[in-house]
């Protein structure tokens, strides 16, 4: 989804991340000079009890690059070098002067599609190297998973009430490892739901 460009360095590691409204980060990006960005995914979810899948993993790391494109684009006003991630971009930025992570948040809900179809490549990319399995679930690992997937932080607004229903479990399986029957409704039977990430990445 994001081309290469020489312009911008990212620099990933992990650590602490304080919580929000007592609510897990699951990272965070942050400029550290000119064209230069810190991402830091949040060390509990990559190891012990809330620990998350790796498209999980996969899916913060994108969603914090988009952030640091954002940060460049607003310190330099250049497009990203991607013809797809520009024109996603150029709309929202041809009206928006400031950006602060609201703002940035919202940009990303019409970046959703491309996220998920980079999330849906990197998923069968590795499938074998990965292991990977169709799991047994009455919600299908298909292109709206992914995209699914990819609304974790941003701005639902619009969504239908069973989009958002839907879009919820999917982001708790992958994000909490759930396996199981979830309840969807009072008086509705439960579904059957598992993961398609895998647990590689402690």
């Amino acid at each position: 989804m994001i081309g290469a460009n020489s312009n911008i360095r990212v620099t990933i590691t992990q650590g602490p991340i304080a919580r929000k409204n007592g609510l897990r980060v699951a990272a965070t990006t942050s400029p550290t000079s000119l064209n230069n960005y810190l991402i830091t995914l949040n060390d509990t979810t990559l190891s012990g009890n809330e620990r998350v899948l790796d498209l999980a993993i996969a899916r913060n790391i994108m969603h914090e690059m988009l952030h640091a494109y954002m940060f460049d684009w607003a310190d330099s006003h250049g497009f990203p070098t991607n013809a797809g991630l520009e024109a996603a971009m150029q709309k929202w930025f041809q009206y928006n002067q400031y950006f602060t992570n609201a703002d940035q948040h919202a940009a990303m809900t019409n970046m959703v599609t491309f996220m998920g179809e980079s999330l849906s490549s990197y998923y069968y990319s590795t499938f074998n190297t990965n292991n990977r399995s169709f799991p047994i679930s009455d919600i299908p690992i298909n292109s709206r998973y992914f995209e699914d997937l990819c609304w974790q932080g941003l701005p639902k607004t619009g969504l239908s009430p069973a989009d958002m229903l839907r879009i919820g479990i999917v982001i708790k399986v992958e994000n909490e490892r759930f396996n199981g029957p979830i309840n969807l409704a009072q008086g509705q039977n439960p579904i059957n739901v598992a993961p398609a990430g895998k647990d590689i990445c402690q």
